[in-house]
């Protein structure tokens, strides 16, 4: 998860978008990052007593096994979801930004066929938020969501 901001934080840095309000200190990012590590490598280490040893009776890393298949799992899951059925659906993922408050913005993703692809992308930024097109000067601008 704290790689994970930083992937956002470098997203954001390329769309041009400014810093969020929400700011973990890095230093702390770090150490999770660090601690997420030791915690992913450890349990691979075989107890002391050998491959069937330690407390249980089956394989000491069964756990582990079992939670990496889940994690496999929920990944094919995923790409079958975002990318093999809406090529059979003729439909594409977007993300849409929805406004929650007066600086509380959320995403959802909706589903975009594709002979609406390119008004889509047209009328909204890559994160999601509708454009519209300002009449005096002719610029695109975020369009006001009070409206």
């Amino acid at each position: 998860m704290a790689v994970g901001l930083y992937l956002v934080r470098y997203r954001r840095k390329k769309l041009g978008l400014g810093r969020s309000s929400f700011r973990a200190w890095d230093t702390a990012l770090i150490f999770t990052i660090l601690v997420n590590l030791y915690l992913l490598v450890m349990p691979w280490y075989p107890p002391s007593d050998g491959a069937d040893g330690g407390d249980v009776s089956f394989w000491y890393g069964a756990y582990v096994a079992t939670g990496v298949g889940i994690l496999a799992f929920c990944a094919v899951y995923y790409f079958v979801w975002v990318y093999v059925l809406p090529r059979f659906g003729h439909y594409r993922m977007r993300q849409e930004a929805v406004v929650l408050g007066e600086d509380t913005v959320t995403h959802r993703l909706v589903k975009v066929p594709n002979d609406k692809l390119v008004e889509w992308d047209e009328t909204h930024d890559a994160v999601g938020r509708e454009l519209s097109l300002d009449a005096t000067n002719s610029d695109t601008v975020l369009a006001d969501p009070e409206k």
